[in-house]
């Protein structure tokens, strides 16, 4: 970067800072990773460079993303899907309709989120990119998730699954694990899929194994362990970026629950108040609820109950009211989409 700063080679120049924030965003570190793409947006401005301009933009929506700021990130996403269009570039429209699925699932937005999914696939076409495809079935997965259709979710993230093992993709098998875990969690299922999935991520030496640790820390609030539960917590948020606003949400989220277990109301309930505060400018559709439904229990000093079995009366009761215990949508990974599927 500094060579081409020398040599006053601005398109050069913009193009490194977009590889290091790529380093930087890959590493969680988002606010970092802003600054870097914003600088190169300024430099591609300069140029007159649409494309080059496109991709900045691209990258910029992905941290507004993980920072919390769907309405923005939606406004650069619609603003590049655009351009990419008027190109004629099907795959980029296919990776930045992928990253508004995400901020629709974030939102609330879940026929939009199918919808926009769907139509990466079509763009994509059958085989034409196994990865990129895989990418897409995994987020329509969550969003079954999130709606609580649970064996329809994890249908579609064997889908998924099958193609990162074929493809050795180590990074993206360990994120739908992640994924399958917490639908068994909800399902009432005890396994070892949460735990491949950290291993995974330990063996890679990736940081979104803090993700992993979370997830079975709520997995141990579902069989109401909660020691455990606040022992995974915790060490998911050691090392965390503090711009990560949606996992250091969840992570209060869960704290609170487990010390609501063990009945210790005042932590409780200042840790799911820490949660909201954390969300109050998300536009969050799925955590906020989530957390709400946890402080009031927590301040009628209610014990957390079990999660419910499939088909039973009090499951289908949580599912009409929105999905009581439902993960959080990941709008992290992916939600990007630049040089390649894992954002």
């Amino acid at each position: 970067m500094d060579l081409h700063r020398r040599l006053g080679n601005r398109r050069g120049q913009g193009r490194a800072l977009l590889g290091l924030g790529d380093v930087l965003w890959y590493l969680g570190r988002w606010r970092e990773a802003a600054g870097h793409y914003q600088t190169a947006l300024e430099l591609f401005q300069q140029l007159g460079d649409r494309r080059l301009i496109t991709d900045a933009t691209l990258c910029l929506g992905g941290t507004f993303t993980a920072s919390g700021q769907s309405s923005t990130a939606a406004v650069h996403f619609r603003e590049c899907l655009e351009t990419f269009r008027d190109l004629g570039d099907r795959r980029s429209q296919a990776e930045t309709l992928r990253s508004l699925g995400v901020v629709y699932a974030i939102t609330g937005r879940w026929r939009e989120a199918l919808d926009a999914y769907q139509e990466v696939l079509t763009l994509l076409q059958e085989g034409s990119d196994p990865r990129w495809e895989a990418v897409t079935r995994r987020g329509i997965g969550r969003v079954h998730a999130l709606l609580g259709h649970l064996a329809e979710a994890i249908r579609w993230y064997a889908q998924a699954l099958e193609v990162f093992e074929r493809l050795g993709d180590r990074r993206f098998q360990a994120l739908t694990l992640i994924s399958i875990g917490e639908a068994h969690t909800l399902q009432g299922r005890t396994d070892q899929t949460l735990e491949r999935a950290w291993q995974l991520f330990d063996g890679l030496g990736d940081a979104r194994r803090r993700w992993a640790e979370r997830a079975i820390g709520e997995a141990h609030l579902a069989t109401r362990r909660w020691n455990d539960a606040l022992a995974w917590l915790e060490r998911s948020r050691e090392g965390l970026d503090p711009d990560d606003t949606w996992e250091h949400a969840a992570v209060l989220s869960g704290m609170g629950e487990a010390y609501r277990g063990l009945n210790e109301i005042a932590e409780a309930l200042d840790y799911h108040q820490r949660c909201l505060e954390l969300l109050a400018h998300s536009e969050d559709a799925v955590a906020t609820p989530r957390t709400l439904q946890r402080l009031g229990l927590s301040r009628s000093h209610r014990r957390p109950a079990p999660y419910a079995r499939p088909g039973s009366p009090r499951s289908r009761r949580a599912t009409r009211l929105g999905q009581r215990h439902s993960p959080l949508p990941d709008p992290r990974w992916p939600a990007r989409g630049r040089h390649s599927p894992d954002r």
